[in-house]
């Protein structure tokens, strides 16, 4: 039978979010992202980039992730009246999703940008203004 830690876990942070209150969920996990998102530079510029930290730091903000959206959807009740509870859970859904494809497609067309104008930087010619 598998290990079923998961759940009880995920189960137990509806418990964590009343006993805590949103906002100081919200506000530690995003300082905790911005912890971990620092270990990136930091491995970098000590000279030990490795795939399992970049692997832990991708875990480690996506379950941060998780935990900040639910804690964010949770504080909807709080803020608006009973009878706009549903717009305004659909509203924050779509925000959600907008900020993930603005944040994938954007940052891959950055990518891709670089990546075609890279071997036309590397290949003009010295003399010619650019």
């Amino acid at each position: 039978m598998p290990d079923a830690g998961g759940e009880f876990v995920v189960v137990g942070l509806g418990e964590g979010g009343a006993e805590y209150g949103g906002k100081r969920i919200m506000i530690g996990t995003d300082l905790a992202a911005v912890a971990v998102v620092t270990v990136v530079p930091l491995c970098w510029t000590a000279g030990v980039p490795s795939v399992p930290v970049l692997y832990a730091v991708a875990l480690l903000l996506g379950a941060l992730t998780v935990l900040q959206q639910a804690a964010s959807i949770t504080m909807v009740p709080e803020i608006v009246d009973d009878s706009r509870t549903h717009p305004a859970n659909a509203r924050i859904a779509g925000a959600f999703s907008l900020a993930d494809m603005a944040g994938t497609y954007g940052g891959t067309s950055s990518y891709a940008s670089s990546a075609r104008s890279a071997p036309l930087a590397a290949t003009w010619p010295a003399g010619w203004k650019r």
